[in-house]
């Protein structure tokens, strides 16, 4: 048998042929991975970190020390302003227990009665009537029936609501009594009704009255009958336009002659200490005219204060020259010694 000769493949053209393809790049040999350190070499090695560790070089310092004074050093502006200082606190408190443990001092400061002038507007002062009465009192809803009979409401230092026979708000709020400006120790009539109104009055229908400002009666501003004011009876407020001090020219009243107050057997008995804040009249003679209680404190004290200042006497206050009659305050203070 005749064995065919290996076929060969024709020479490529060197004009026409391309080049042959260079090789395929190998891919990197994969990074040898080193085994991981035993336990007890790194636990040696902690230990030697631990017991003997590595110094650090030497740290090299640019910055130049600053000196600086001693914290304990003695100042020397200290010295003799110290103790100048503490010679006059010392003289001082001195001077002060001297002066205060003085009979005198002590005298002039329990007879001492501050009277100051209102300092609050004429349109919002508590009112009240004159002493011992009802004088005062008036109002009315411009209802063409007589007042209602009633009875009268609580009697205030202030009166923040009029008292009022119509009931309109049935759920309010805030519940305001209604109350009446008058004395403390003033005698009002008793009246077995559970209905305000004036104790005075025959109507029986249900009316405020032909009155104006609010209130019950044929009067004005707010209280009870045919008066004006926030009281109860005829009259007229006698704090409703009387000279202010300091207003217009008008100087207060100076006490010249003083009574001084009780003390309440129960105030006593609780040792209930304080001040009573009184408003006065003082009419052209220099006598108490009028009192009310603006800043009461209770325990029968307010009482005892209004009492003792409608004994005093003062210089009465002027205008232009001319004696007239003045409103004041006067705080009237309870201290047992």
């Amino acid at each position: 048998m005749s064995e065919h000769p290996a076929t060969r493949l024709p020479d490529p053209d060197p004009t026409t042929s391309q080049q042959p393809l260079s090789p395929k790049p190998a891919s990197p040999a994969p990074l040898a991975k080193h085994a991981p350190e035993p336990w007890y070499q790194r636990f040696g090695a902690t230990c030697r970190e631990l017991f003997f560790p590595s110094m650090l070089p030497p740290l090299a310092v640019t910055a130049r020390p600053v000196e600086v004074a001693e914290p304990y050093a003695a100042d020397p502006l200290r010295g003799p302003s110290q103790l100048l200082s503490l010679a006059l606190h010392v003289g001082v408190v001195a001077l002060l227990f001297t002066v205060g443990s003085s009979p005198q001092v002590q005298q002039a400061v329990k007879s001492f009665v501050p009277v100051v002038a209102p300092y609050w507007p004429r349109e919002l002062m508590p009112r009240t009537p004159q002493r011992d009465s009802l004088a005062g009192g008036g109002g009315g809803t411009h209802s063409p029936l007589p007042e209602s009979v009633g009875r009268l409401p609580r009697v205030a230092p202030r009166q923040f609501v009029p008292p009022s026979v119509d009931h309109n708000n049935l759920a309010p709020r805030l519940i305001m009594e209604a109350t009446i400006l008058a004395a403390p120790d003033a005698q009002l009539p008793k009246v077995d009704l559970p209905n305000f109104g004036d104790p005075f009055s025959k109507a029986t229908i249900p009316s405020g009255g032909p009155g104006s400002n609010g209130g019950i009666g044929s009067g004005d501003r707010g209280g009870v009958g045919p008066g004006r004011g926030p009281g109860a009876g005829p009259g007229s407020d006698p704090f409703g336009s009387v000279n202010h001090a300091g207003h217009g020219g008008v100087t207060a009243p100076v006490p010249i002659f003083r009574v001084e107050p009780e003390y309440s057997e129960e105030a006593r008995k609780a040792k209930y200490q304080g001040a009573v804040r009184l408003a006065i009249i003082v009419d052209e003679l220099g006598r108490t005219a009028a009192v009310r209680v603006i800043g009461p404190l209770g325990m029968g004290l307010d009482e005892k204060a209004m009492e003792a200042v409608r004994k005093w006497r003062f210089k009465p206050g002027t205008k232009n020259g001319r004696a007239i009659p003045v409103e004041a305050q006067i705080i009237v203070n309870f201290q047992l010694l």
